[in-house]
Protein backbone atom coordinates (compact mmCIF):
# COMPACT_ATOMS: atom_id res chain seq x y z
CA UNK A 1 0.00 0.00 0.00
CA UNK A 2 2.76 2.69 0.65
CA UNK A 3 4.68 1.71 -2.07
CA UNK A 4 1.47 2.93 -4.08
CA UNK A 5 1.80 6.38 -2.49
CA UNK A 6 5.51 6.63 -3.88
CA UNK A 7 3.65 7.34 -7.48
CA UNK A 8 3.18 10.73 -6.39
CA UNK A 9 5.04 14.02 -5.50
CA UNK A 10 6.21 15.45 -2.26
CA UNK A 11 3.57 17.07 -1.57
CA UNK A 12 1.20 16.17 -4.28
CA UNK A 13 0.37 19.66 -5.87
CA UNK A 14 4.65 20.18 -5.82
CA UNK A 15 5.65 20.40 -9.36
CA UNK A 16 8.76 18.20 -10.09
CA UNK A 17 9.97 17.15 -13.73
CA UNK A 18 10.12 13.79 -14.13
CA UNK A 19 8.22 10.48 -13.25
CA UNK A 20 8.45 7.39 -11.10
CA UNK A 21 10.68 5.72 -14.12
CA UNK A 22 13.10 8.40 -13.40
CA UNK A 23 16.06 6.71 -11.07
CA UNK A 24 15.72 9.72 -8.64
CA UNK A 25 12.25 9.92 -8.63
CA UNK A 26 11.13 10.55 -4.58
CA UNK A 27 7.72 9.80 -3.77
CA UNK A 28 4.99 10.43 -1.42
CA UNK A 29 6.53 7.76 1.04
CA UNK A 30 5.53 9.76 3.83
CA UNK A 31 1.64 8.99 3.18
CA UNK A 32 1.75 5.52 3.70
CA UNK A 33 3.68 5.82 7.71
CA UNK A 34 0.83 8.37 8.61
CA UNK A 35 -1.99 5.65 7.56
CA UNK A 36 -0.56 3.44 9.61
CA UNK A 37 0.08 5.29 12.51
CA UNK A 38 -3.46 6.01 12.78
CA UNK A 39 -4.45 2.33 11.92
CA UNK A 40 -2.39 1.81 14.99
CA UNK A 41 -3.93 4.63 16.87
CA UNK A 42 -7.53 3.08 16.60
CA UNK A 43 -6.14 -0.49 17.41
CA UNK A 44 -5.00 1.01 21.12
CA UNK A 45 -8.31 2.07 21.86
CA UNK A 46 -10.26 -1.47 22.55
CA UNK A 47 -6.73 -2.53 24.49
CA UNK A 48 -7.08 0.24 26.85
CA UNK A 49 -10.58 -1.03 27.61
CA UNK A 50 -8.97 -4.38 28.61
CA UNK A 51 -8.90 -5.17 32.61
CA UNK A 52 -5.74 -5.09 34.97
CA UNK A 53 -5.91 -8.62 35.34
CA UNK A 54 -8.19 -11.11 33.12
CA UNK A 55 -10.50 -13.60 34.55
CA UNK A 56 -9.21 -16.60 33.45
CA UNK A 57 -5.18 -15.20 34.49
CA UNK A 58 -6.34 -15.94 38.28
CA UNK A 59 -6.76 -19.55 37.86
CA UNK A 60 -3.36 -19.85 35.79
CA UNK A 61 -1.55 -17.82 38.50
CA UNK A 62 -2.85 -19.92 41.04
CA UNK A 63 -1.40 -23.53 39.19
CA UNK A 64 1.52 -21.88 38.27
CA UNK A 65 2.24 -20.92 41.99
CA UNK A 66 1.51 -24.72 42.90
CA UNK A 67 4.48 -25.78 40.16
CA UNK A 68 6.73 -22.94 41.08
CA UNK A 69 6.44 -23.95 45.20
CA UNK A 70 6.63 -27.22 45.21
CA UNK A 71 8.61 -28.12 42.11
CA UNK A 72 12.19 -29.50 43.51
CA UNK A 73 14.18 -27.52 41.04
CA UNK A 74 12.23 -24.10 39.60
CA UNK A 75 10.96 -25.11 36.09
CA UNK A 76 9.07 -24.10 33.31
CA UNK A 77 5.25 -27.18 32.55
CA UNK A 78 6.56 -27.27 29.12
CA UNK A 79 9.92 -28.63 29.84
CA UNK A 80 9.12 -31.37 32.03
CA UNK A 81 8.05 -34.24 29.37
CA UNK A 82 3.99 -34.96 29.95
CA UNK A 83 3.03 -34.45 26.46
CA UNK A 84 -0.80 -34.82 25.11
CA UNK A 85 -2.60 -33.60 28.15
CA UNK A 86 -4.11 -30.03 28.59
CA UNK A 87 -3.17 -29.89 32.47
CA UNK A 88 0.68 -28.35 33.33
CA UNK A 89 3.28 -31.14 34.39
CA UNK A 90 4.95 -30.31 37.91
CA UNK A 91 5.30 -32.37 40.88
CA UNK A 92 3.18 -31.56 43.88
CA UNK A 93 3.09 -32.16 47.69
CA UNK A 94 -0.49 -31.90 49.52
CA UNK A 95 0.23 -28.42 50.62
CA UNK A 96 -2.91 -26.39 50.50
CA UNK A 97 -3.49 -23.26 47.44
CA UNK A 98 -4.39 -19.64 48.35
CA UNK A 99 -7.59 -18.42 47.59
CA UNK A 100 -6.94 -16.99 44.13
CA UNK A 101 -9.04 -13.34 44.71
CA UNK A 102 -5.64 -12.63 46.92
CA UNK A 103 -2.86 -14.28 44.90
CA UNK A 104 -1.49 -11.50 42.98
CA UNK A 105 -1.53 -9.25 45.77
CA UNK A 106 0.56 -11.84 48.02
CA UNK A 107 2.73 -12.62 45.20
CA UNK A 108 4.26 -9.32 45.05
CA UNK A 109 7.11 -8.59 47.65
CA UNK A 110 6.30 -5.46 49.46
CA UNK A 111 7.92 -2.32 48.97
CA UNK A 112 9.13 -1.45 52.09
CA UNK A 113 9.30 2.20 53.87
CA UNK A 114 11.52 4.61 53.82
CA UNK A 115 13.41 7.72 51.33
CA UNK A 116 13.21 7.65 47.96
CA UNK A 117 16.57 5.71 47.47
CA UNK A 118 15.74 2.62 49.45
CA UNK A 119 12.43 1.91 47.82
CA UNK A 120 14.99 2.44 44.67
CA UNK A 121 17.28 0.50 45.63
CA UNK A 122 14.56 -2.23 46.53
CA UNK A 123 13.37 -2.46 42.96
CA UNK A 124 17.24 -2.37 41.47
CA UNK A 125 19.13 -4.67 43.59
CA UNK A 126 18.20 -7.89 41.95
CA UNK A 127 19.35 -6.97 38.37
CA UNK A 128 22.91 -7.20 38.35
CA UNK A 129 22.17 -11.25 39.79
CA UNK A 130 19.69 -11.66 36.88
CA UNK A 131 21.93 -10.04 34.21
CA UNK A 132 24.55 -12.08 35.33
CA UNK A 133 22.55 -15.25 35.63
CA UNK A 134 21.41 -14.72 32.26
CA UNK A 135 24.48 -14.16 30.72
CA UNK A 136 26.01 -17.48 31.96
CA UNK A 137 23.33 -19.58 30.58
CA UNK A 138 24.85 -21.27 27.66
CA UNK A 139 21.51 -22.34 25.85
CA UNK A 140 20.14 -19.02 26.17
CA UNK A 141 23.10 -17.11 24.60
CA UNK A 142 23.90 -19.40 21.47
CA UNK A 143 20.09 -19.36 20.73
CA UNK A 144 20.07 -15.59 21.29
CA UNK A 145 23.50 -15.93 19.13
CA UNK A 146 21.36 -17.68 16.58
CA UNK A 147 18.61 -14.92 16.43
CA UNK A 148 20.92 -12.47 16.17
CA UNK A 149 22.33 -13.56 12.96
CA UNK A 150 19.43 -14.49 11.78
CA UNK A 151 18.11 -11.13 12.23
CA UNK A 152 21.32 -9.86 10.27
CA UNK A 153 20.17 -12.09 7.34
CA UNK A 154 16.30 -10.83 7.56
CA UNK A 155 16.85 -7.04 8.17
CA UNK A 156 19.46 -6.64 5.74
CA UNK A 157 17.51 -8.57 2.88
CA UNK A 158 13.98 -6.70 3.83
CA UNK A 159 15.77 -3.22 3.74
CA UNK A 160 17.31 -3.78 -0.04
CA UNK A 161 15.08 -6.62 -1.17
CA UNK A 162 13.15 -4.27 -3.39
CA UNK A 163 16.37 -2.38 -4.19
CA UNK A 164 18.12 -6.04 -5.61
CA UNK A 165 14.85 -6.86 -7.56
CA UNK A 166 15.47 -3.28 -9.36
CA UNK A 167 18.92 -3.85 -10.31
CA UNK A 168 19.11 -7.84 -11.00
CA UNK A 169 15.64 -7.45 -12.67
CA UNK A 170 15.03 -3.85 -14.35
CA UNK A 171 12.15 -3.51 -12.14
CA UNK A 172 10.62 -0.03 -11.28
CA UNK A 173 11.00 1.13 -8.08
CA UNK A 174 7.20 1.21 -7.44
CA UNK A 175 6.81 -2.59 -8.40
CA UNK A 176 9.59 -3.79 -6.93
CA UNK A 177 8.40 -2.51 -3.46
CA UNK A 178 4.82 -3.65 -4.29
CA UNK A 179 6.23 -7.16 -5.21
CA UNK A 180 7.79 -7.72 -1.98
CA UNK A 181 5.54 -6.24 0.36
CA UNK A 182 2.83 -8.75 -1.34
CA UNK A 183 5.21 -11.82 -0.80
CA UNK A 184 6.84 -10.73 2.78
CA UNK A 185 3.65 -9.78 4.71
CA UNK A 186 1.56 -12.77 4.05
CA UNK A 187 4.29 -15.03 4.47
CA UNK A 188 5.21 -13.55 7.77
CA UNK A 189 1.43 -13.97 9.32
CA UNK A 190 1.16 -17.17 7.82
CA UNK A 191 4.60 -18.48 9.24
CA UNK A 192 3.86 -17.29 12.48
CA UNK A 193 0.22 -18.60 12.48
CA UNK A 194 1.44 -22.51 11.37
CA UNK A 195 4.73 -22.34 13.51
CA UNK A 196 2.39 -21.49 16.59
CA UNK A 197 -0.16 -23.66 15.87
CA UNK A 198 2.26 -26.65 15.73
CA UNK A 199 4.29 -25.63 19.02
CA UNK A 200 0.98 -25.24 20.88
CA UNK A 201 -1.04 -28.20 19.35
CA UNK A 202 1.15 -30.99 19.52
CA UNK A 203 2.26 -29.73 23.17
CA UNK A 204 6.50 -29.61 22.39
CA UNK A 205 9.11 -29.65 24.54
CA UNK A 206 11.88 -27.11 24.13
CA UNK A 207 14.17 -29.95 22.43
CA UNK A 208 11.71 -30.53 20.27
CA UNK A 209 11.01 -27.26 19.44
CA UNK A 210 14.54 -26.10 18.70
CA UNK A 211 14.49 -28.92 16.45
CA UNK A 212 11.29 -27.71 14.65
CA UNK A 213 13.28 -24.02 14.15
CA UNK A 214 16.08 -26.05 12.77
CA UNK A 215 14.17 -27.77 10.32
CA UNK A 216 12.54 -24.57 9.15
CA UNK A 217 16.47 -22.62 9.11
CA UNK A 218 17.34 -25.47 6.93
CA UNK A 219 14.71 -26.02 4.35
CA UNK A 220 15.51 -21.93 3.95
CA UNK A 221 18.65 -22.87 3.54
CA UNK A 222 18.04 -24.90 0.23
CA UNK A 223 16.34 -22.39 -0.78
CA UNK A 224 19.08 -19.65 -0.95
CA UNK A 225 20.19 -20.81 -4.38
CA UNK A 226 17.74 -18.38 -5.96
CA UNK A 227 20.35 -15.64 -5.31
CA UNK A 228 21.65 -17.05 -8.43
CA UNK A 229 18.74 -15.87 -10.36
CA UNK A 230 19.07 -12.48 -12.43
CA UNK A 231 18.19 -11.62 -15.90
CA UNK A 232 20.96 -10.34 -18.10
CA UNK A 233 20.48 -6.40 -17.98
CA UNK A 234 20.53 -4.48 -21.31
CA UNK A 235 23.86 -2.52 -21.62
CA UNK A 236 23.82 1.01 -21.10
CA UNK A 237 25.50 2.59 -23.76
CA UNK A 238 28.53 4.46 -22.98
CA UNK A 239 28.89 3.18 -19.78
CA UNK A 240 29.53 -0.92 -21.13
CA UNK A 241 29.31 -0.71 -24.49
CA UNK A 242 30.39 1.84 -27.42
CA UNK A 243 28.11 4.21 -29.31
CA UNK A 244 26.19 1.64 -31.83
CA UNK A 245 27.13 2.21 -35.50
CA UNK A 246 25.13 2.98 -38.63
CA UNK A 247 24.66 -0.54 -39.05
CA UNK A 248 23.14 -0.80 -35.48
CA UNK A 249 26.77 -2.74 -34.39
CA UNK A 250 27.84 -2.07 -30.86
CA UNK A 251 31.20 -3.38 -28.83
CA UNK A 252 31.03 -4.24 -25.42
CA UNK A 253 33.57 -2.54 -23.18
CA UNK A 254 34.91 -5.80 -21.62
CA UNK A 255 35.38 -7.93 -25.77
CA UNK A 256 36.99 -4.93 -27.16
CA UNK A 257 39.76 -2.54 -27.42
CA UNK A 258 37.44 0.32 -27.63
CA UNK A 259 36.51 1.99 -24.18
CA UNK A 260 32.97 2.62 -24.02
CA UNK A 261 32.33 6.13 -23.49
CA UNK A 262 29.33 8.47 -22.93
CA UNK A 263 30.66 11.61 -25.24
CA UNK A 264 30.19 10.76 -29.16
CA UNK A 265 29.93 12.64 -32.15
CA UNK A 266 26.48 12.08 -32.08
CA UNK A 267 25.78 14.67 -28.54
CA UNK A 268 28.97 16.12 -29.10
CA UNK A 269 26.86 19.55 -29.30
CA UNK A 270 24.24 18.80 -26.69
CA UNK A 271 26.77 20.06 -24.04
CA UNK A 272 25.47 17.33 -22.00
CA UNK A 273 26.08 17.01 -18.22
CA UNK A 274 26.92 13.58 -16.83
CA UNK A 275 25.80 14.72 -13.06
CA UNK A 276 21.98 14.17 -14.60
CA UNK A 277 20.94 10.27 -14.92
CA UNK A 278 17.70 10.10 -16.45
CA UNK A 279 17.80 7.26 -18.37
CA UNK A 280 15.82 6.40 -21.79
CA UNK A 281 15.20 2.87 -23.91
CA UNK A 282 15.53 2.28 -27.29
CA UNK A 283 13.72 -0.62 -28.75
CA UNK A 284 14.33 -1.50 -32.24
CA UNK A 285 12.70 -3.89 -34.83
CA UNK A 286 14.72 -7.06 -34.00
CA UNK A 287 14.14 -7.10 -30.39
CA UNK A 288 17.50 -5.66 -28.77
CA UNK A 289 16.88 -3.24 -26.39
CA UNK A 290 20.12 -0.39 -25.72
CA UNK A 291 19.99 1.99 -22.71
CA UNK A 292 21.04 5.35 -22.88
CA UNK A 293 22.20 7.99 -19.97
CA UNK A 294 20.54 10.69 -20.24
CA UNK A 295 18.02 11.85 -23.40
CA UNK A 296 21.20 14.46 -24.02
CA UNK A 297 23.27 11.84 -24.53
CA UNK A 298 20.94 10.02 -26.91
CA UNK A 299 21.11 12.93 -29.27
CA UNK A 300 17.69 13.76 -28.66
CA UNK A 301 16.91 17.22 -30.14
CA UNK A 302 13.25 17.41 -29.58
CA UNK A 303 11.11 18.14 -26.55
CA UNK A 304 9.42 15.45 -24.49
CA UNK A 305 6.13 14.44 -25.17
CA UNK A 306 4.04 13.71 -22.29
CA UNK A 307 1.14 12.21 -24.23
CA UNK A 308 3.68 9.84 -26.14
CA UNK A 309 6.35 9.74 -23.32
CA UNK A 310 8.66 9.37 -25.78
CA UNK A 311 12.07 11.77 -27.01
CA UNK A 312 12.01 11.96 -30.89
CA UNK A 313 14.59 12.58 -33.38
CA UNK A 314 17.75 11.32 -31.29
CA UNK A 315 20.67 11.29 -33.51
CA UNK A 316 22.84 8.50 -31.17
CA UNK A 317 19.92 6.14 -31.80
CA UNK A 318 20.04 4.20 -35.36
CA UNK A 319 17.23 4.21 -37.77
CA UNK A 320 15.55 0.81 -36.56
CA UNK A 321 13.55 1.70 -33.69
CA UNK A 322 10.83 0.07 -32.83
CA UNK A 323 7.59 2.58 -32.71
CA UNK A 324 9.10 5.50 -35.04
CA UNK A 325 12.67 6.75 -36.44
CA UNK A 326 14.91 7.29 -33.31
CA UNK A 327 12.71 7.31 -30.64
CA UNK A 328 13.71 6.74 -26.85
CA UNK A 329 11.07 6.48 -24.14
CA UNK A 330 11.38 6.93 -20.35
CA UNK A 331 13.08 5.13 -18.07
CA UNK A 332 15.58 2.18 -17.74
CA UNK A 333 14.89 -0.79 -20.57
CA UNK A 334 12.32 -3.28 -18.53
CA UNK A 335 13.90 -6.69 -18.69
CA UNK A 336 11.80 -9.67 -20.84
CA UNK A 337 13.14 -12.93 -19.08
CA UNK A 338 11.15 -14.88 -17.10
CA UNK A 339 13.81 -14.96 -14.03
CA UNK A 340 11.37 -12.50 -11.90
CA UNK A 341 8.88 -15.35 -12.06
CA UNK A 342 10.97 -18.31 -10.68
CA UNK A 343 12.74 -16.05 -7.71
CA UNK A 344 9.60 -14.92 -6.40
CA UNK A 345 8.03 -18.27 -6.71
CA UNK A 346 11.21 -19.27 -4.37
CA UNK A 347 11.26 -16.29 -2.16
CA UNK A 348 7.89 -16.88 -1.00
CA UNK A 349 8.31 -20.45 1.02
CA UNK A 350 12.02 -18.63 2.06
CA UNK A 351 10.27 -15.92 3.37
CA UNK A 352 7.59 -18.24 5.14
CA UNK A 353 9.84 -20.67 6.48
CA UNK A 354 12.23 -17.47 7.50
CA UNK A 355 9.61 -15.57 9.92
CA UNK A 356 7.69 -18.87 11.39
CA UNK A 357 11.20 -19.36 13.29
CA UNK A 358 10.41 -16.22 15.28
CA UNK A 359 7.71 -18.57 17.39
CA UNK A 360 9.44 -21.43 18.43
CA UNK A 361 12.96 -19.85 19.36
CA UNK A 362 10.42 -17.42 21.42
CA UNK A 363 9.31 -20.08 23.25
CA UNK A 364 12.21 -21.83 23.85
CA UNK A 365 14.08 -18.79 25.07
CA UNK A 366 11.29 -18.59 27.64
CA UNK A 367 11.51 -22.08 28.91
CA UNK A 368 15.82 -21.53 29.35
CA UNK A 369 15.46 -19.42 32.40
CA UNK A 370 13.31 -18.70 35.45
CA UNK A 371 9.83 -17.73 34.96
CA UNK A 372 10.59 -14.82 37.25
CA UNK A 373 13.48 -13.80 34.84
CA UNK A 374 11.39 -14.31 31.06
CA UNK A 375 10.47 -10.59 30.66
CA UNK A 376 13.99 -9.39 31.71
CA UNK A 377 15.88 -11.89 29.52
CA UNK A 378 13.17 -10.99 26.49
CA UNK A 379 14.64 -7.52 27.62
CA UNK A 380 18.28 -8.81 27.57
CA UNK A 381 17.64 -10.92 24.13
CA UNK A 382 16.13 -7.88 22.87
CA UNK A 383 19.39 -5.88 23.27
CA UNK A 384 21.82 -8.21 22.19
CA UNK A 385 19.60 -8.74 19.06
CA UNK A 386 19.43 -5.26 18.02
CA UNK A 387 23.13 -4.88 18.41
CA UNK A 388 24.70 -8.18 17.20
CA UNK A 389 22.19 -8.15 13.90
CA UNK A 390 19.24 -5.81 13.54
CA UNK A 391 22.15 -2.46 13.79
CA UNK A 392 24.96 -3.37 11.51
CA UNK A 393 22.59 -5.47 8.86
CA UNK A 394 21.84 -2.17 6.61
CA UNK A 395 25.85 -1.34 7.03
CA UNK A 396 27.11 -4.18 6.07
CA UNK A 397 24.70 -5.20 3.02
CA UNK A 398 25.02 -1.59 1.53
CA UNK A 399 28.69 -2.44 1.80
CA UNK A 400 27.88 -5.10 -0.68
CA UNK A 401 26.09 -2.83 -2.69
CA UNK A 402 28.76 -0.89 -3.01
CA UNK A 403 31.25 -2.94 -3.57
CA UNK A 404 29.09 -4.49 -6.79
CA UNK A 405 28.95 -1.23 -8.15
CA UNK A 406 30.39 -0.22 -11.55
CA UNK A 407 28.96 3.18 -12.32
CA UNK A 408 28.79 6.37 -10.38
CA UNK A 409 26.89 9.06 -11.21
CA UNK A 410 29.41 11.96 -11.38
CA UNK A 411 28.77 14.94 -8.82
CA UNK A 412 29.18 18.89 -10.82
CA UNK A 413 31.91 19.95 -8.09
CA UNK A 414 32.94 16.32 -7.02
CA UNK A 415 34.66 13.03 -6.95
CA UNK A 416 33.31 10.78 -10.10
CA UNK A 417 33.19 8.17 -7.54
CA UNK A 418 31.15 9.54 -4.67
CA UNK A 419 28.12 9.95 -6.03
CA UNK A 420 24.79 7.80 -6.16
CA UNK A 421 25.52 4.09 -7.77
CA UNK A 422 22.99 3.89 -10.72
CA UNK A 423 24.54 0.43 -12.23
CA UNK A 424 25.37 -2.72 -10.62
CA UNK A 425 27.26 -5.26 -11.60
CA UNK A 426 25.16 -8.66 -12.28
CA UNK A 427 27.63 -11.08 -12.98
CA UNK A 428 28.34 -14.36 -11.41
CA UNK A 429 31.56 -13.01 -9.42
CA UNK A 430 29.13 -10.38 -7.82
CA UNK A 431 26.18 -13.24 -6.82
CA UNK A 432 28.57 -14.99 -4.77
CA UNK A 433 28.88 -11.96 -2.86
CA UNK A 434 25.48 -12.40 -1.90
CA UNK A 435 25.37 -15.94 -1.81
CA UNK A 436 28.24 -16.37 0.31
CA UNK A 437 27.08 -14.60 3.59
CA UNK A 438 23.75 -16.13 2.95
CA UNK A 439 25.27 -19.84 3.26
CA UNK A 440 27.65 -18.88 6.14
CA UNK A 441 24.96 -17.44 8.33
CA UNK A 442 22.57 -19.61 7.57
CA UNK A 443 25.22 -22.74 8.53
CA UNK A 444 26.43 -21.31 11.45
CA UNK A 445 22.85 -20.44 12.81
CA UNK A 446 21.57 -24.14 12.52
CA UNK A 447 25.30 -25.07 13.79
CA UNK A 448 24.76 -22.99 17.01
CA UNK A 449 21.23 -23.80 17.54
CA UNK A 450 21.73 -27.83 17.32
CA UNK A 451 24.45 -27.07 19.73
CA UNK A 452 22.61 -24.98 22.25
CA UNK A 453 19.41 -28.01 22.18
CA UNK A 454 22.42 -30.42 23.61
CA UNK A 455 22.86 -28.00 26.20
CA UNK A 456 19.22 -28.08 27.78
CA UNK A 457 18.64 -29.28 31.17
CA UNK A 458 17.18 -32.79 31.96
CA UNK A 459 13.25 -32.47 32.26
CA UNK A 460 12.12 -33.48 35.90
CA UNK A 461 11.07 -37.10 36.92
CA UNK A 462 7.82 -38.25 35.01
CA UNK A 463 4.66 -38.78 37.12
CA UNK A 464 1.75 -40.43 36.71
CA UNK A 465 -0.92 -38.24 34.26
CA UNK A 466 -3.59 -39.48 36.80
CA UNK A 467 -1.88 -37.93 39.71
CA UNK A 468 -1.09 -34.44 38.13
CA UNK A 469 -5.00 -34.22 36.79
CA UNK A 470 -5.80 -35.38 40.81
CA UNK A 471 -4.35 -32.68 42.11
CA UNK A 472 -4.83 -29.91 40.54
CA UNK A 473 -8.71 -30.68 39.85
CA UNK A 474 -8.43 -30.87 44.12
CA UNK A 475 -6.63 -27.67 43.91
CA UNK A 476 -9.49 -25.78 41.92
CA UNK A 477 -12.20 -27.05 44.52
CA UNK A 478 -9.40 -26.17 47.82
CA UNK A 479 -10.08 -22.80 49.23
CA UNK A 480 -8.33 -22.90 52.36
CA UNK A 481 -8.52 -19.79 55.08
CA UNK A 482 -5.10 -18.88 55.38
CA UNK A 483 -1.72 -20.37 53.09
CA UNK A 484 1.71 -19.12 52.43
CA UNK A 485 2.57 -19.59 48.80
CA UNK A 486 6.54 -20.06 48.73
CA UNK A 487 7.36 -17.99 45.77
CA UNK A 488 10.57 -18.67 44.17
Amino acid sequence: LKCKFCRYTIPPFFRVSGDESDPSWVGAWWIGFVLASFIALIAVVPIICLPKVLPESLKWHRNRLVETSQAVRRRTPECCGLAGTNKTAALYRDTPIQEESSLLYTSIAPRGRGPLWYKLWLDVRHIPIAIYRILTNAPFMLITLAMAIDSLVVTGASSFMSKYLERQFNVPPSRSSFLIGCIMVPMAGVGCMISGFIVQHFRLNSVTTLKLAVGLLFFSLVLTPMYLIYCPHDPLVGVETTYPDRDGQISIGNYSDVEPSLKSSCNTHCMCSESEFRPVCAEFVDGRQLSYYSPCFAGCVESYRPWQKMYSNCSCVVETTRLRLRQVKKGLCESKCKGLLGFLIMFAPLSLCTFAVGVPIISVILRTVDYNERSFALGIQGILVRIVGTIPAPVLFGWMFDVSCIRYQSEPCGDSDVGVCFKLSTTFKRMVLYLIPALAMGILTIVLMVYGATLQDDPLPDVPLEDVERVVEDGDRTQPETAAPLLQ
